[in-house]
Parts: structure tokens; C-alpha cells; sequence
């Protein structure tokens, strides 16, 4: 099955040849179970890296919303591979933490961000954003060469209690968190 013939089908943007590669395609559910999207991931460096195709637009698309227990923290990561590795956690498929999900649920959210923020000036504004907003956030310390929970599983061989643990040692909010962002940062 080639994702950008079936893809053109259903989005005009991706009318134009995107190529025919191998893609690992993620079912975006709803809470209710419904799916509402497709994301189909590149497994090399072919553009776009990510097509996404929506099946229902008026719903939130946050990979992994149908597994979430709202009682307990809500984790909330970049990508749908890093999102595996953690218990009781979405991927916003991108650095934009603003969905309506997440402002719902604020006060239960820990924004666990790629450590690219650090060179990616519009990755770290948007961090910014959310401590200024008083979210809580964890900030994989400086001696964690990864770029995310995927990359510190597959190259850094560590296991997902090791994450865990790592993620809740390094949670933080409000000033604290503005004191760390502002150190850490490297342009």
C-alpha cells in the first residue's frame, strides 16, 4: 500500500509525488474509541517525515487521548514512539502544548519535552509558553545526550522505568523552571 496514493485521496497537499517509502502508520482514537486520525511516519529521512490524515476535524488530534486516566498525571510528549514508553501519556505531535485537552487538564499535566528546545529557538519559545502559563515541566537534565524518550531507549539502552523515574526526579514549574530553561538553552 503506498500512504501517498491513499493520502492524495483524502488531502489535496499531498496531490504532488511525495515518494513511495515505507511508513509506520499510528491510529489517532478518540476517548470514545472512534478513530479520528492517521499519522504515517517516514522511517528514514524522506519529507514530509510525518503525513497526517484527518478522518474527523472537528476532533482534538493527540495520539494516545483513548488510554488516559484523568486521575492520575497525565504525561505529555512530542512524538507517538516516545508516547509507548510511558504510562498514561499522549504525543501532541509537535512542540504546541495549547489544545483544549491540555488546557482542560492542566493541573494534572507534565510537559516532557525533546531535548532539541535547547538549539531550536521556536521549540523553546514554546516551552516558555507553558511555564509561563504555570504548567509543570520535565527537563531532561544535560547528561542525557538523547534528543527523546525514543532516541534514550534505542541508542541509550535505558529501560522505561529508567525514563520514568528520570522524568518525575526532574519535574518543575514556575520560576524554577525559567532558572532551568534559561541555563540550559545554547543560542
Amino acid at each position: 500500500l503506498k500512504i501517498s496514493i491513499v493520502a492524495s485521496k483524502y488531502d489535496d497537499k499531498f496531490k504532488k509525488s511525495i515518494g513511495s517509502h515505507p511508513r509506520l502508520v499510528f491510529p489517532y482514537y478518540d476517548s470514545g474509541g472512534s478513530i479520528i486520525c492517521y499519522s504515517c511516519r517516514s522511517f528514514g529521512k524522506e519529507q514530509p517525515k510525518y503525513i497526517k490524515l484527518a478522518v474527523d476535524n472537528t476532533k482534538e488530534k493527540l495520539y494516545g487521548l483513548w488510554r488516559i486516566d484523568k486521575s492520575k498525571p497525565i504525561y505529555v510528549v512530542e512524538g507517538q514512539i516516545d508516547s509507548l514508553f510511558i504510562d498514561n501519556c499522549i504525543a501532541v505531535g509537535s512542540a504546541n502544548y495549547s489544545s483544549e485537552f491540555i488546557i482542560k487538564n492542566k493541573d494534572n499535566v507534565i510537559v516532557v519535552p525533546d531535548s532539541d528546545y535547547k538549539r531550536n529557538p521556536q521549540v523553546c519559545q514554546s516551552i516558555e509558553k507553558i511555564i509561563n502559563l504555570g504548567y509543570k515541566i520535565a527537563l531532561f537534565p544535560d547528561s542525557i545526550q538523547w534528543k527523546d524518550i525514543n532516541d534514550m531507549v534505542v541508542k541509550g539502552g535505558m529501560s522505561k522505568d529508567e525514563i520514568k523515574s528520570l522524568i518525575d526526579s526532574n519535574i518543575m514549574c514556575g520560576m524554577q523552571a525559567k532558572l532551568e530553561l534559561s541555563f540550559r538553552k545554547k543560542f
